[in-house]
């Protein structure tokens, strides 16, 4: 803990500064602008505060600045665009304001840019499309607006691409899947953004758009795909079968959106699979016995849709679900399969809301870690089962609108 020395700008021949992961505080002594060979400042992860100096732009040699996670404020400072021998630039976790000033696009040996969460505002300047040699653009979590420069989506070496966040409109170009050829990374949700599209990328993040249209069948081409969101955008129609063949898929949230139709069996391949997330849309048909294959599923929500018929068995025999499985407000009928005490990981299970009938399975007893338990609003009759008895983590349970009968259990 304590504050770096101003003599620090004595020792003219320094080349790199590296005090990461630490508790230095108060602000970056000005003098480090006389330190003309400082090729390598990171002072990522500390308190600085204050201002970021004027002066960083005297020392020409410097390649690599890194001030993130910090408590800067104020703008920044448009000096910076003449070290020209920048190669990576990030700012990110700061207390800035202001706009991304025009000159940071005269830094054209650029290959890394994070501005992310640090209180910028104002329109992404037109000059950052002269950074062709950027690989990495990160400028999410920020109050900006008003277009994506449309040249950015021609600098072909840009393989990370995250503007979410901000309150950013207009349309991404459907010809980004050649333009951009090194994409693996683009999140551009939470803005105000249109546009279909078609794209080597193993995370893609397009939740909380204005983006419409169907997954084309083409999505089955993004083989190296582990993280797909689409969550709360425009998206219709059905799923296409090509989505089982994104073997490589961890998470997919399609929750909030318009699809319809069947759900695809060949979820079945997606065996990777930890979070399946297809809540509030329109699906209907059963649930595919195939799903029973995902075997590391931890959630799935399937509530708010049209899903009729039973509950298959081999969902029940996915004991790798220990978060949720939600399927809530459907059209489900038959019992619950009394394999639901496979479930001994399940925190929490809701099949409230849907058209189930018979006896409440003995077998969820064997739910040990069960927290939340919710069956109401279905049509099943005879006793609440002893085997609750076993379920001492409960925190809630609602049994409330069905044909029960008999006496309340002293458990309860």
């Amino acid at each position: 803990m304590g504050s770096l020395s101003p003599h620090i700008g004595n020792l003219s021949f320094l080349k790199t500064i590296n005090l990461r992961n630490n508790i230095f505080h108060s602000r970056i002594p000005q003098e480090i602008g006389f330190l003309r060979r400082l090729e390598f400042i990171d002072l990522n992860n500390n308190s600085f505060a204050s201002l970021i100096p004027k002066n960083l732009s005297r020392c020409k040699s410097l390649v690599y600045l890194d001030l993130i996670d910090n408590n800067l404020s104020g703008s920044i400072p448009p000096e910076l665009g003449f070290l020209y021998e920048l190669e990576l630039l990030n700012l990110s976790g700061n207390k800035l304001s202001g706009p991304i000033p025009q000159s940071i696009g005269n830094l054209t040996s650029l290959r890394r840019l994070s501005l992310r969460s640090c209180g910028l505002s104002g329109e992404i300047p037109e000059s950052l499309v002269r950074l062709q040699r950027l690989s990495f653009l990160q400028l999410g979590g920020n109050d900006l607006n008003g277009t994506i420069p449309q040249g950015l989506f021609n600098i072909s070496t840009i393989d990370v691409f995250g503007v979410g966040l901000n309150d950013l409109r207009g349309s991404i170009p459907s010809t980004i899947g050649l333009t951009l050829p090194k994409l693996r990374l683009f999140y551009i949700g939470s803005n105000r953004l249109s546009g279909n599209l078609s794209v080597k990328l193993s995370e893609l993040s397009l939740g909380h758009t204005q983006i419409s249209g169907k997954i084309p069948a083409s999505i089955g081409n993004l083989v190296g795909l582990t993280y797909l969101d689409l969550f709360n955008s425009r998206f219709e129609g059905s799923l296409p079968l090509e989505i089982g063949k994104l073997s490589n898929l961890r998470m997919l949230d399609l929750g909030r959106n318009k699809f319809t139709g069947d759900l695809p069996s060949s979820f079945g391949n997606l065996s990777l699979l930890t979070k399946l997330r297809l809540q509030r849309n329109n699906f209907s048909g059963g649930i595919p016995k195939s799903i029973g294959n995902c075997s590391n599923l931890l959630e799935f929500f399937l509530f708010r849709n049209n899903i009729s018929g039973s509950i298959p068995q081999e969902l029940m025999n996915l004991s790798s679900i220990s978060i949720s499985l939600d399927l809530s407000y459907n059209a489900l009928t038959g019992s619950i399969p009394v394999e639901v005490g496979s479930l001994r990981s399940l925190a929490n299970l809701d099949f409230s809301y849907n058209r189930l009938s018979g006896l409440i399975p003995n077998s969820f007893g064997t739910c040990i870690s069960l927290e939340e338990l919710y069956l109401q609003g279905n049509l099943f009759d005879g006793q609440i089962p002893q085997g609750l008895s076993s379920l001492m983590g409960l925190v809630d349970l609602d049994l409330s609108r069905n044909n029960l009968s008999g006496t309340i259990p002293s458990f309860l």
